[in-house]
């Protein structure tokens, strides 16, 4: 990352700026700096500009593949898409996922987590830590 980029990503979470214009896979990291909850929104554009990127990465297959290779990319594709797998992805690199699940799951690890901990520092009960979990979860999967 240049200097410049790592300035204003010190003074954002600082609270020194009130936005940031940043690659999205950068979000896991800002949100773990940041002290304060952290939206992210796609940068505006022109709806009759035609050709514009909307952003977001992709995965693209050619054409002229054998039967063989597009199997594989099937099969790569269908591994990609399951949930613990976007979970990790997303969690480790910040990278876009593929479908809500990839994302729902790391943050429901993290509810968990953060739950689990407030038993080991003797704040709550396992029972009410646990109940605490599920009523974060059920929140989070109904928004």
């Amino acid at each position: 990352m240049q200097p410049q980029a790592e300035d204003a990503e010190r003074r954002f979470v600082a609270g020194q700026c009130a936005y940031l214009t940043a690659s999205p896979s950068r979000q896991v990291e800002l949100r773990s700096r940041a002290a304060f909850d952290l939206g992210v929104a796609p940068l505006p554009h022109y709806e009759d500009f035609a050709g514009a990127r909307q952003g977001g990465a992709g995965v693209w297959l050619l054409p002229g593949r054998s039967k063989r290779e597009y199997r594989a990319a099937a099969r790569l594709l269908a591994w990609l898409a399951r949930p613990e797998v976007q979970a990790e992805w997303r969690e480790e690199t910040g990278g876009a996922r593929l479908a809500p699940a990839g994302y729902d799951l790391p943050a429901l690890r993290r509810i968990v987590d953060e739950e689990l901990e407030s038993v080991w520092v003797g704040k709550k009960t396992a029972l009410d830590a646990l109940n605490t979990a599920v009523l974060r979860g059920n929140e989070l999967i109904n928004r």
